[in-house]
């Protein structure tokens, strides 16, 4: 069940405690100096896909840009403050330095739901804002309605059609996002120099697995690698 609220406040409480303990001064002195993470993850604003929580991480390891649908639109010149994507890269890349960015799409994301079942351009008065932003994947829902239409069974019921189709653009999203990073100049810069590295990550809420996307096959694998009975005995 959802904690409510006095159960967070609890958990701050209990966390509080740990962090104020003497044995975590050097890490509060560390983070108080300054922050030096060396990843950043962009990912969705979906409450079950937490990048700390999903990775273990500590305070200061992760810069985190969460959006609806983890969409990074293509950089533009003409509005380069359209929106908060951008000066969260550049922070990132040009002042932190890190060294990956990390594109983290979801199973059962309502953002490519919304964009698979609703038409973005008479949106209900509901998705008055939401509309716009996910209506940037319109591209994306295109070409995977024409890939899954053309490998399904002309019976095969809508609702697992859509199932499906939602899965597909869930993952095209996160390479749709991937290739638009470049288009930032500084992005493209400290790939050049070696200095950055992008990743497409997929999490599936169900099991917790996460699969990495190639941007050139379209395919996703695990991003764990099973262990050998050989180095299970080890």
């Amino acid at each position: 069940m959802p904690r409510s609220l006095p159960q967070l406040i609890e958990g701050h409480r209990d966390f509080h405690r740990t962090y104020s303990d003497d044995t975590h001064a050097s890490l509060r002195q560390q983070l108080v100096a300054r922050q030096q993470p060396q990843v950043m993850v962009i990912g969705c604003c979906d409450s079950r896909v937490d990048p700390a929580l999903l990775l273990q991480a500590d305070l200061g390891d992760l810069f985190v840009y969460r959006s609806v649908a983890n969409f990074v639109p293509a950089y533009c010149s003409d509005q380069p403050t359209a929106e908060g994507t951008g000066a969260a890269l550049e922070f990132a890349v040009c002042h932190l330095r890190v060294a990956h960015i990390i594109v983290l799409g979801h199973s059962q994301c309502g953002g490519i739901n919304a964009l698979m079942t609703h038409d973005m351009t008479a949106p209900p008065p509901s998705m008055a804002l939401i509309s716009p932003w996910i209506d940037q994947l319109a591209a994306v829902k295109r070409r995977v309605i024409a890939k899954t239409v053309s490998h399904h069974a002309s019976d095969t019921p809508a609702e697992t059609l859509l199932e499906k189709q939602c899965a597909v653009c869930e993952r095209e999203g996160v390479l749709h996002s991937l290739a638009h990073l470049p288009t930032y100049p500084f992005v493209r810069t400290a790939m050049e120099k070696g200095e950055l590295h992008l990743h497409g990550w997929h999490v599936d809420i169900a099991t917790g697995d996460i699969t990495v996307g190639d941007s050139a096959s379209a395919d996703f694998a695990p991003l764990l690698v099973p262990s050998t009975s050989a180095g299970r005995e080890a």
